[in-house]
């Protein structure tokens, strides 16, 4: 009474990769988890580079802003 679906069933040997394709697919998945970390990394220190360009931007614009007030002249 119960209809089998055509290759429902499949024989565990026939379901598993060979086992060299099972090796090349955790040194792919090592090599990616690698370069992801390596990413992240890169991400993180361009973060903290921008962060460090922004406040030295910051800093000479302050800088720059206080010089352009000291020119104008004050009464007294």
């Amino acid at each position: 009474a119960k209809q089998q679906i055509a290759g429902a069933r499949l024989k565990p040997a026939a379901a598993r990769p060979p086992e060299r394709q099972r090796k090349d697919a955790l040194v792919t998945l090592a090599n990616l988890d690698f370069a992801i970390a390596a990413l992240r990394g890169a991400r993180d220190e361009m973060r903290s580079a921008l962060d460090d360009r922004l406040t030295a931007h910051r800093a000479v614009d302050a800088y720059h802003r206080a010089g352009a007030l000291s020119d104008i002249p004050v009464r007294r």
